[in-house]
């Protein structure tokens, strides 16, 4: 994994795009939000890691909203 200490921008790409609105009613800036904000929880997700390695962060939207 490589560890970024500044965020410079987000690509999405066009399969994920509608996706996070669609299945979680999160919308991709809010997503952003929660890298931009502290405190945030960074993990291993073991569940979606077969093929590569990914990872999950929990935090918080400007709005507060747990994501």
């Amino acid at each position: 994994m490589k560890i970024v200490s500044k965020l410079i921008f987000f690509e999405w790409d066009k399969g994920n795009i509608d996706k996070n609105l669609i299945k979680h009613n999160v919308t991709n800036r809010e997503i952003e939000e929660v890298f931009e904000n502290d405190p945030k929880f960074i993990f291993r997700d073991e569940k979606h890691s077969q093929e590569e390695e990914r990872y999950g962060l929990y935090g918080k939207t400007k709005a507060e909203r747990l994501r």
